[in-house]
C-alpha cells in the first residue's frame, strides 16, 4: 500500500514537539507501507511568512498571513491541499490519509469528485467538543461540519472524540475506527529507579492552557500539605497559564514543596516520572491525553480527571479517577492515594504498553486503513 499523509499539525523546526503523536502514528505505519508526508498550516495573525521545506522525512509547507480572518485559512488550506493531491497523481497513491480535518477539508465536497481513490481523516483535535469555541448556531460551523457528511473514512484516537463528532455534526452513521494514539516505549518504560523513601513526589506536565486545570491541582495539593509535610510536586511544561500557575504557589505559601522545571523533551520527562509516586493531571476535557498514557507506561499511576477519552484507558489498578471537577474532590483523591500506594508499577507498565506500544498500534491503523482501501474497491 501507498499512503500520501497530508496534515495541518506537524512536528518542525521551529517546534520539534508539535503535534508528536502525528508523526508517530505516521513513523508507526512505516513497517507495513510506501508513504510520503506533507506539512500544510496557514497560521493567521502574523507577519506573512512562507516557509518550504523538508526535514525528517516530511516537506513542510508553512504559511504566515497578517489575517484573522479563518474563511481565509480555509481557502488557502484548501488550495495547498490540492498543489498537493494534483502534484502526487503519479504517484500512484492508493489512499489518501489527512491528518485533522479542519480547515484543510472546509471545502473537500468541491474537490472530492476528482479523486480516484479513498480519502480518510485522522482526527485528534478537542475543538468538536468546544464546539471551535463558537455558539452552536454559527452558520461558520457548517463548512466543518459537511466534512462528515461526504462519506468519507474517519480513524479518531478516542471512543469520546468519535462521539464528540458525531455529536458536532450531527451525522451518526460515520464510518469510523478508534486508533489510540502512540507512545515511545523505549523512552517511556518503568524504571528500577522508582521513588521508595519517605517523600512522596506528584509530578505534572502540559502545555499549560485551557482545558488544563492546574490551578486547582495546586490548590489541593496545597490542602493536603497541611497534613502530610512529605509531599512535593514537580511541574513541567510552559503556557499561558504558568505565570498564573507561579503566583499561586506564592500566594498559598507552598513555594518550598513545589518546582517548576520549565519546557521539557521526552527523556526528561521520562526521566521525571522514574522519580515520581504518581502523576496529576487535572483538565476540562481531553479528548485522549498522551501524557497520561506516556505516564502509565512509565509504570507511574495517574490521579486524572474524569473526562473524555482518559476513561478509556485508566482502571482502578492504574490510578484514580477524579469524577467531580472540584478542589474537594481533588483533596480527597490525593489524600487517597496517600493513604493507599498499592499500585504495582511493573502492571501498569505492562497493561499500557499493550495498549500503546507502536508495534501494536501500527499494525491497527494498517489493518484499519486496508479495510477502508478494501471498502472503497467494491
Amino acid at each position: 500500500m501507498k499512503i500520501l499523509h497530508i496534515s495541518f499539525w506537524h512536528p518542525n523546526l521551529e517546534n520539534p514537539y508539535e503535534a508528536i503523536w502525528v508523526k508517530r502514528h505516521i513513523e508507526a505505519l512505516g513497517a507495513f507501507c510506501e508513504q510520503e508526508v506533507w506539512h500544510i498550516e496557514v497560521r493567521p495573525g502574523k507577519k506573512y511568512r512562507y516557509q518550504k521545506y523538508s526535514e525528517s522525512g516530511c516537506h513542510h509547507r508553512i504559511l504566515d498571513i497578517p489575517f484573522t480572518q479563518w474563511i481565509l485559512v480555509e481557502i488557502i488550506s484548501a488550495f495547498m491541499l490540492w498543489k498537493v493531491i494534483a502534484s502526487s497523481k503519479k504517484k500512484n497513491f492508493d489512499l489518501i490519509n489527512i491528518h485533522i480535518a479542519y480547515p484543510l477539508l472546509s471545502f473537500w465536497k468541491h474537490i472530492k469528485g476528482a479523486l480516484k481513490r479513498p480519502v480518510v481523516i485522522t482526527e485528534h483535535c478537542s475543538a468538536y467538543h468546544l464546539n471551535f469555541g463558537l455558539p452552536k448556531e454559527t452558520k461558520k460551523l457548517d463548512r466543518i461540519k459537511n466534512i462528515f457528511k461526504n462519506d468519507i473514512g474517519l480513524i479518531t484516537v478516542s471512543e469520546a472524540l468519535l462521539n464528540d463528532i458525531r455529536t458536532f455534526s450531527g451525522t451518526a452513521q460515520i464510518k469510523a475506527v478508534v486508533v489510540p494514539n502512540i507512545v515511545d516505549c523505549n523512552v517511556f518504560k518503568p524504571s528500577s529507579h522508582l521513588n521508595n523513601d519517605k517523600i512522596i513526589r506528584f509530578f505534572m506536565v502540559s502545555g499549560w492552557a485551557y482545558p488544563k486545570d492546574p490551578i486547582m491541582a495546586i490548590q489541593a495539593f496545597a490542602k493536603v500539605l497541611k497534613e502530610h509535610k512529605n509531599i512535593i510536586l514537580d511541574i513541567g511544561g510552559y503556557g499561558v497559564l504558568t505565570e498564573t500557575m507561579k503566583e499561586t504557589v506564592i500566594k498559598l505559601g507552598i513555594a518550598e514543596n513545589v518546582n517548576f522545571l520549565g519546557k521539557m523533551s521526552p527523556g526528561e520527562i521520562a526521566e521525571q516520572h522514574s522519580k515520581s509516586s504518581a502523576y496529576l493531571h487535572c483538565s476540562g476535557y481531553e479528548t485522549f491525553s498522551v501524557v497520561c498514557a506516556e505516564a502509565l507506561c512509565s509504570g507511574v499511576p495517574v490521579i486524572a480527571s474524569a473526562v473524555g477519552g482518559i476513561t478509556e484507558f485508566i482502571g482502578p489498578e492504574d490510578g484514580i479517577l477524579v469524577q467531580k471537577h472540584n478542589e474537594n474532590a481533588w483533596i480527597s483523591a490525593i489524600n487517597d492515594f496517600i493513604k493507599s500506594q498499592h499500585f504495582d508499577s511493573n502492571k501498569i507498565a505492562a497493561r499500557a504498553a499493550a495498549r500503546f506500544d507502536s508495534k501494536i498500534v501500527g499494525k491497527k491503523y494498517f489493518d484499519t486503513l486496508s479495510g477502508f482501501l478494501d471498502d472503497f474497491k467494491k
